[in-house]
């Protein structure tokens, strides 16, 4: 299964222990304090520890 992106929401991405699962990506276009090479969304671009509200409460 090729895995799209609605919104907030990815996938189906595999999973070790689902099987397949779907992803939550509340942070928008990859930002991340991390740069796992295993990562679903892809490598991160936009390295940050900053907190601040990326998505509004309403939208989730």
């Amino acid at each position: 299964m090729p895995a799209e992106t609605h919104g907030l929401i990815f996938g189906p991405v595999r999973s070790g222990r689902l099987g397949a699962s779907l992803g939550l990506d509340l942070l928008g276009a990859k930002i991340c304090s991390f740069d796992c090479l295993y990562c679903e969304v892809g490598p991160t671009r936009a390295l940050t520890r900053a907190r601040r509200p990326y998505v509004p409460a309403d939208k989730l």
